[in-house]
């Protein structure tokens, strides 16, 4: 790691802290090492789901249904802000559909302006709206812009990510990136979201190579697939070690040619180590919020929307949200995640891969797990399937 590009990371963020977003910083991390069932500081991180509505396909997304609420309100989107924006450190829009189909985007961008929040923006790239990005741009309305593009070949993109079109997508990347050339701005900050599966891993030296010479600073993030919609096993890396290793040795050797490139790729595989590692210890339930785009409010990624623990609604005020983050369903979670002598409060934490790490099987086959976890019996478990895929 260029440990320059990482610092200067760290101090772009660090400098949107208010007093109050500091002090909650502050105190959830030391709440982290402590653990307590009903911390003081409440989540640094939060994710909201602005809606539903996407304009592509893609093969690996895990739509769990949301009945009758694809867009959230902007009043419900002013009431969550008003209950975890002035503690919260960062906000990411990056979850559920295509945030630019939003009827109220820039209101909602707007709105956590307000709160200094360190604002992360993930799209398609398939929609691009000039007076939008202008305005973002302009205004300084988002701290990280990223774009999803799995492959450098156009036949790869499209097979993945259905009804994408990769030329229109690396238009509005450059689009973004002339208009903060044009304004003289820092921000947004561009990130490129690589998917790493069988079909992609072998452009991305590609990849490397392509956004590296972009002469802009770009963040290149590279995870691992996690299975879903009866994705063929064989897509995962994990069971393509020797080929994933090689790949990620020569992108980071490549990526120390381009001084403007931050490379963030996930360990390596290692499936011939002889004991299991040790389980990690999870945070989520001290340093993170989720809330649907109906105002439910889930613990994790990992989850997809299987166990929701509240709900926030339109006039709900900061008191509301303290009562549901002391909540003694929130207490048992904490109680248990870590704690591998205990039955599970979510039986999927047992199994997720914030715990188990990559070196671990069901770590790699996503929903197939999951599913097992929480479904009591055959019908359910149909049901959850054919209600987490967009395809």
């Amino acid at each position: 790691m260029n440990t320059t590009k990482y610092a200067g990371r760290v101090l772009y963020a660090v400098g949107r802290l208010t007093p109050r977003s500091a002090w909650n910083l502050a105190h959830n991390t030391l709440e982290k090492l402590g653990q307590p069932v009903r911390p003081r500081s409440f989540p640094s991180t939060v994710d909201v789901v602005i809606t539903k509505h996407c304009n592509l396909r893609c093969i690996f997304c895990k739509n769990y249904e949301t009945e009758g609420s694809s867009n959230m309100t902007p009043e419900l989107f002013n009431a969550i802000a008003a209950c975890v924006l002035p503690a919260a450190r960062r906000l990411n829009i990056c979850s559920g559909g295509e945030p630019f189909l939003h009827p109220h985007l820039l209101g909602m961008l707007r709105t956590a302006r307000r709160y200094r929040v360190y604002t992360w923006l993930l799209s398609n790239g398939m929609i691009y709206k000039e007076e939008s990005m202008r305005a973002i741009v302009r205004e300084r309305l988002v701290a990280e812009m990223g774009y999803s593009l799995d492959g450098m070949r156009p036949q790869t993109v499209a097979a993945i990510r259905r009804n994408a079109n990769m030329e229109k997508v690396l238009h509005t990347i450059g689009r973004c990136i002339a208009l903060k050339n044009v304004m003289g701005r820092t921000a947004p900050r561009i990130t490129i979201r690589y998917t790493l599966m069988r079909s992609t891993i072998e452009e991305l030296p590609e990849a490397i190579e392509y956004w590296g010479s972009r002469n802009h600073p770009i963040r290149l993030e590279c995870n691992y697939l996690s299975l879903c919609n009866e994705i063929d096993r064989k897509e995962s890396l994990f069971f393509h070690e020797e080929l994933t290793n090689r790949v990620l040795a020569d992108a980071r050797q490549r990526s120390l040619r381009h001084p403007q490139l931050f490379l963030k790729l996930p360990p390596a595989i290692r499936r011939h180590l002889i004991a299991p590692v040790k389980n990690r210890a999870c945070f989520a339930p001290w340093d993170f919020a989720w809330f649907d785009s109906d105002g439910r409010v889930f613990p994790c990624y990992p989850c997809m929307g299987a166990v929701a623990m509240g709900k926030i609604e339109p006039g709900s005020k900061p008191g509301d949200f303290k009562r549901l983050w002391h909540s003694k369903s929130y207490a048992q979670l904490r109680s248990t995640v870590n704690n591998d002598t205990v039955e599970k409060f979510f039986p999927y934490c047992s199994h997720c891969p914030v715990r188990l790490g990559v070196e671990a099987v069901d770590s790699h086959l996503g929903d197939q797990v999951l599913i097992e976890q929480v479904a009591a019996d055959e019908n359910e478990r149909k049901k959850l399937v054919s209600s987490r895929s967009r395809g």
